[in-house]
């Protein structure tokens, strides 16, 4: 280990030497915001992240993946979507099919990145993205919002720093970093808007996010074959018995291999996902949608990202087979009661941290998020994972 530079956990300090001392002096470090540069091709504004764009925006019940990939040559930045299985909200699973994975080889196709959408949700990497992508190197984007308009961004850049040997002595080991990205540096830009930059530095960032954020409008057309990547989740859900086992798939029906009968993942997994709600009263809906609505008549923001994030809340939950199995519900991440259901659930601080960056990404507290539902009376039925109130 390289030992010339070293921190007591407060302070920097570099190694140094004199005829009458040897030891560590302190470095001043100063802070900043670090940024991974890239030097490789970039992104066609117009050609591909427009299409990939309308993509995105065409499916807006459900998330899709992108990938962007370089051929051999490094020539450029191809985006596109590999096969993948989808069920509704924030989960899709990618199932590359083996023609795929053999025109990948043969071409020699090399890994650049991806971006994948959040529905109507605010841009945020979740922790299965990060876990994703952290041994995926290039540029991750995630784009949220996306019935708004403007769309919602969230960037990072993964990158493999290789180690490094002096004298047959390792000085330094391979490590990943995970960091903010220039995007500019990503997307080629028409000429027009590069003069524009160029006379306008002070706001490039802002002028860039507009670009990148922009829905891609009518006009703008992706390749119809993409639609034949998305590969919707056959519609016989897992279920429950009566001790509270989840019972084993019918393999003949599943469209991507199981490992393990108490690993689910799509949101047509959820038991009582695509069952009718219990009939409300009548008139009720008609007084919800009043009391939602502000003085200029439209539905209440507020109301819509509570209900998509207590939606989403519920897919993320879904993700962890323990949870799932004891039939946690989001209602059970109260202050009050989340001590020690992380205690029982390890798993279950994974999904807090996940709800805790979607509210933030949302605008949302934690007290409008909880309380706002007042009290939810959960069924105790196979339909417990229906939503707020059944």
């Amino acid at each position: 280990m390289n030992e010339d530079f070293i921190t007591d956990g407060k302070e920097f300090f570099i190694r140094f030497e004199t005829p009458l001392v040897r030891g560590y002096m302190p470095v001043p470090i100063p802070k900043g915001d670090p940024v991974l540069h890239w030097n490789g091709p970039k992104i066609d504004l117009i050609r591909s992240w427009y299409p990939a764009l309308k993509f995105m925006q065409d499916h807006l019940q459900h998330e899709v993946i992108l990938r962007f990939f370089m051929p051999r040559d490094r020539s450029e930045i191809l985006v596109f979507p590999l096969s993948q299985i989808y069920g509704t909200g924030m989960t899709v699973k990618e199932e590359i099919s083996k023609e795929e994975r053999e025109w990948w080889a043969v071409e020699g196709m090399i890994e650049a990145g991806s971006v994948h959408s959040h529905c109507k949700s605010a841009a945020f990497a979740s922790g299965t993205d990060t876990h994703d992508e952290k041994t995926r190197d290039g540029l991750h984007l995630t784009v949220g919002k996306l019935g708004n308009e403007e769309f919602d961004l969230h960037s990072r850049m993964v990158w493999t720093i290789p180690g490094e040997e002096k004298d047959g002595k390792l000085i330094r080991a391979s490590a990943t970093t995970v960091q903010k990205p220039d995007l500019s540096e990503w997307f080629l830009f028409p000429d027009y808007v590069n003069t524009f930059l160029a006379l306008e530095p002070e706001i490039a960032n802002g002028v860039i996010k507009y670009l990148l954020c922009k829905p891609p409008g009518k006009d703008v057309t992706y390749p119809k074959p993409w639609d034949a990547k998305l590969i919707e989740r056959p519609t016989t859900p897992a279920s429950w018995n009566r001790h509270g086992e989840i019972m084993p798939y019918d393999t003949t029906k599943v469209a991507y291999p199981m490992y393990g009968q108490t690993e689910l993942s799509m949101a047509d997994d959820i038991p009582g996902h695509g069952t009718k709600k219990k009939a409300q009263p009548e008139g009720l809906d008609e007084k919800r949608e009043r009391e939602n609505q502000n003085p200029n008549g439209d539905l209440n923001d507020k109301a819509s990202a509570l209900w998509d994030c207590w939606s989403e809340a519920m897919e993320l939950i879904a993700t962890m087979a323990s949870l799932r199995k004891a039939k946690v519900r989001v209602g059970d991440f109260v202050p009050a009661k989340r001590v020690a259901l992380f205690m029982e659930f390890p798993d279950a601080i994974v999904v807090w941290e996940d709800i805790e960056r979607m509210l933030g990404a949302n605008g949302l507290t934690e007290d409008e998020f909880f309380n706002d539902w007042g009290n939810v009376a959960w069924p105790e039925t196979e339909t417990w994972f229906d939503g707020p109130g059944g």
